[in-house]
């Protein structure tokens, strides 16, 4: 029989080599939640492995390396974890409007010029007409503060992407 210890220690093993076997291993949105001290370390230790194995990562975060400790519990873990990170890396930053926010823009301004007719205006909506013009205004009729959104369409993309 295999004591408990030795058999968490060696499902460990196992998941980690999982994580550093392939080719290229894809982490997606680092910082979009807090790490505990045992995930941060199980990061760690995977970015380090794959570092000694010089395996290729693909990290999307959208925050820079500077505010990473507000991410991990470590400061000493976050410096060695970027350091390995960075070292024969290709850093690149796509500075631009989020894609998602975009979207989500564009499918609420669709359902404004509806929610207006239907006489269903939320509350705070900056589009909306006031409420005196509310209530003279037929499913036609603009009144003076319905201008509809003005939602900058500038999402950039990445050089030779789709």
């Amino acid at each position: 029989m295999v004591p408990p210890e030795r058999s968490d220690e060696w499902m460990r093993a196992r998941r980690l080599e999982a994580y550093v076997r392939p080719h290229l291993l894809c982490i997606d949105e680092v910082g979009y939640l807090s790490y505990d001290v045992r995930h941060a370390d199980l990061l760690f230790e995977v970015v380090t492995r794959r570092h000694e194995k010089k395996r290729s990562i693909v990290l999307t975060t959208n925050k820079a390396f500077a505010e990473w400790p507000t991410t991990f519990p470590n400061a000493a873990c976050v410096v060695a974890l970027v350091d390995r990170l960075i070292n024969r890396a290709d850093v690149v930053v796509i500075d631009g409007e989020s894609y998602r926010l975009h979207e989500a823009e564009e499918r609420q301004r669709s359902r404004r010029p509806l929610a207006r007719r239907e006489g269903i205006v939320p509350p705070g909506d900056r589009y909306a007409a006031p409420a005196d013009d509310r209530l003279n205004a037929s499913a036609g009729d603009a009144g003076p503060g319905d201008r509809g959104a003005t939602t900058s369409s500038r999402c950039r993309r990445a050089p030779g992407s789709a």
